[in-house]
């Protein structure tokens, strides 16, 4: 175990290019993608079927900020007019219950 412990302790830094945490501050989509508002993705990492979907509808991507700018992002959210507000309108569009990618097992 002390051997693990030297190891680990002359790593060098994970390279600056690592995504940190984001979290999703869309509303809640219950679909294919059942994607939960606030859920956040350690290290950036985004399950496949999300990292598909963001890969079909590039404004899915806008609503993935990093934590550090969540408090920014739900000011911006609560004013009905601003551009990350119209972007989760369009997702809701797009992925909500009876939009084009809905789950069909209901």
């Amino acid at each position: 175990m002390v051997r693990d412990t030297k190891r680990k302790a002359n790593r060098p830094n994970p390279p600056q290019h690592e995504a940190g945490p984001l979290v999703y501050v869309g509303p809640t989509l219950w679909g294919k993608l059942h994607l939960v508002k606030h859920t956040v993705f350690r290290r950036g990492r985004l399950p496949e079927p999300l990292a598909a979907a963001v890969r079909q509808e590039p404004a899915l991507a806008r609503l993935l900020v990093p934590v550090q700018a969540l408090a920014g992002a739900r000011q911006e959210l609560a004013e009905a007019d601003s551009p990350l507000a119209r972007t989760a309108q369009q997702v809701v569009r797009r992925f909500a219950r009876g939009g084009a990618d809905r789950d069909t097992k209901e």
